[in-house]
């Protein structure tokens, strides 16, 4: 009685999809704030408006793998963006842009920051040109 009625109320939030004999994956109906593919996509950010083809419905946002994101082209940083979004989505959480971190010169990121390391790089680069110029001598 119990579970019939839980199963009940669940159906009634949401569609269940079984994929695996272990494992239900939930797909949440679509919100005011979010009705479309189109629109979440726009609010995630990072350009992924241009992966819209890849979703032609809904249901279809819920229900791809990181196998076919992979085979339809989407490289491992945006696939990876891309389904913990979806994750968000699905638990509930709020969706927000999650800017891209800006990557420093010559990968000092963690030990200077990007003034040092181009300051740094004009050294070098004046430095070999000084040399180039004693050889050439």
């Amino acid at each position: 009685m119990f579970i019939t009625s839980l199963r009940t109320n669940i159906l009634q939030k949401s569609l269940i999809i079984r994929t695996s004999t272990r494992f239900q994956s939930t797909i949440p109906k679509p919100t005011s704030a979010i009705p479309d593919v189109e629109t979440f996509l726009n609010k995630i950010g990072r350009n992924s408006s241009e992966h819209l083809e890849i979703f032609p419905e809904w249901s279809s946002l819920f229900t791809i793998t990181s196998r076919e994101l992979k085979e339809k082209g989407i490289d491992t940083a945006a696939r990876r963006y891309l389904l913990n979004q979806i994750n968000h989505l699905r638990n509930g959480d709020e969706i927000r842009n999650y800017k891209q971190g800006k990557k420093s010169f010559y990968g000092g990121e963690y030990k200077r920051n990007e003034k040092t390391s181009k300051i740094l790089a004009e050294r070098r680069a004046e430095r070999i040109k000084y040399e180039e110029a004693a050889q050439n001598k």
